[in-house]
């Protein structure tokens, strides 16, 4: 699943599940895991369908590994 958001589509209306994902990739695009993990944590509740739902899920376990590893907010950007 791709999910293609701009900041001016944020705060537009959507599904619950929408705006916590669109959230998440903005916070992992930003090297800011830990909230990334706390949105995909609020979006899995959220999902419609299963794979959105694992999606999520994965989502949220790779950015816990992120965070393990010490990647971060440090290295966006580069």
């Amino acid at each position: 699943m791709a999910i293609f958001i701009t900041e001016e589509m944020l705060g537009k209306p959507c599904s619950p599940f929408l705006k916590h994902a669109s959230h998440a990739v903005m916070f992992e695009r930003d090297g800011k895991f830990a909230e990334a993990v706390m949105s995909w944590e609020a979006a899995a509740p959220h999902a419609d369908k299963d794979i959105d739902r694992v999606w999520a899920d994965d989502r949220r376990a790779f950015c816990n590994s992120a965070l393990a590893r010490g990647w971060g907010q440090q290295y966006a950007g580069i």
